[in-house]
């Protein structure tokens, strides 16, 4: 058995080299296009509010969206979903130290905003989903729904 090694021409090695140096130009500006645009993330925790006179409010859930891409985004509303076919709850007037709605979301940017647990966790108990089930969503002015990965961390009180 004789094995025949060939060395390709310089036109072939040309044409490899300038088709793999295409493909990684093209991963590469598909990678900048995508961070170019905005991109929130939307994380949700239970809270609490500490007073001057040493107590603390109820429990609170707090809802933080974050723009990790690099365009500007408002967000135009916030809430959190029951699950599909039972439909979402809407904060329509969050807590005085919430981020006020609409807000401007620059690249970078936060904007946290609070409700009282109690009225979301009665709504799950009614309908029979415990918080893991639940998810905090922020609403964009382009219409688009950023849900969190997690679930709404409420307590069993």
């Amino acid at each position: 058995m004789k094995i025949i090694f060939e060395i390709p021409d310089l036109s072939t090695i040309a044409a490899w080299v300038g088709a793999l140096t295409g493909i990684a130009a093209l991963l590469r500006e598909a990678f900048v296009w995508r961070r170019s645009a905005h991109r929130v993330k939307v994380q949700c925790a239970r809270a609490w509010v500490g007073y001057a006179q040493g107590g603390t409010s109820g429990e609170l859930l707090s809802v933080e969206a974050r723009n990790v891409g690099a365009a500007a985004v408002t967000v135009t509303g916030w809430g959190v979903s029951l699950g599909r076919g039972l439909g979402q709850l809407v904060v329509f007037t969050p807590l005085s130290f919430s981020t006020q709605l609409p807000h401007r979301l620059e690249a970078g940017a936060m904007g946290t905003f609070y409700a009282e647990s109690e009225g979301i966790r009665d709504s799950a108990a009614r309908h029979g989903k415990p918080g893991r089930e639940l998810r905090a969503f922020v609403t964009l002015a382009t219409g688009k729904k950023v849900y969190a990965k997690r679930g709404v961390p409420l307590s069993q009180t």
